[in-house]
């Protein structure tokens, strides 16, 4: 009797270990880019045609913010998934809770440092007005203003905190195609905008979305080779 192995379609997921394996390149890019991005003409580099080798290899490390926002879709559409009914208020406690208790944990060890032993006072960071600046890079939002915090790098937590907040829009949009397109337009429309509110979000918004599009398997999914077809005497 023949028997004709039908075509199904699979999804091509990243495995925990997937995910964590590209993790750890993005932070080994991020130290490349913190070790090797440094001001043109405050230490000598290697010129080719003008360009600074070193220098344009820690500019083009870079690229792990984009890998972390990737991931960070990925993962938070995988981790809701599983529901059928999403508990959103759960959602932003566990998230929001997990994300400041390690943002001021490095605020507690990094802060008191800088004042106490390199005599980086708050004056010095955020001017003589500095409350509401203080304010603002203790709850990690303060990139939003337009401006960098006690230490420059934390920009990323503003970034991460607004995609959390647009998760859900996009999670809703991954459902209805017409709302996608349209927000996919509008994510890269906003490169071009000069807001300063959405600056944070500007280049990462269209990487965020497709790490959750993926995840979905609007593209992560494809047809598997043609079915084999034998013959099996019954």
């Amino acid at each position: 009797m023949e028997q004709v192995i039908p075509t199904q379609k699979l999804r091509l997921c990243l495995s925990l270990d997937e995910s964590n394996a590209l993790k750890g390149i993005a932070l080994v890019l991020l130290l490349c880019h913190h070790l090797f991005y440094i001001q043109n003409g405050l230490f000598d580099d290697i010129y080719i045609s003008g360009h600074g080798l070193v220098n344009t290899f820690g500019i083009l490390c870079k690229v792990c913010v984009a890998l972390f926002v990737f991931l960070s879709g990925y993962g938070l559409t995988a981790s809701v998934k599983k529901f059928s009914i999403i508990d959103w208020k759960h959602f932003f406690l566990h998230r929001y809770i997990k994300l400041y208790l390690n943002y001021w944990l490095i605020w507690i060890l990094f802060v008191p440092f800088g004042v106490f032993c390199l005599d980086i006072g708050f004056e010095r960071v955020y001017g003589n007005d500095f409350f509401l600046p203080f304010i603002a890079d203790l709850t990690g939002t303060i990139n939003m203003f337009g401006r960098y915090g006690y230490n420059p790098t934390w920009w990323f937590y503003s970034c991460i905190i607004v995609l959390y907040a647009l998760f859900p829009l996009i999670l809703k949009a991954l459902n209805r195609p017409f709302v996608l397109c349209a927000m996919l337009v509008v994510s890269l429309g906003l490169i071009l905008v000069p807001i300063t509110f959405i600056q944070p979000i500007k280049f990462y918004l269209i990487t965020f979305i497709l790490g959750c599009l993926f995840y979905k398997g609007l593209i992560f999914s494809k047809l598997p080779p043609p079915a084999f077809t034998g013959l099996e005497e019954s």
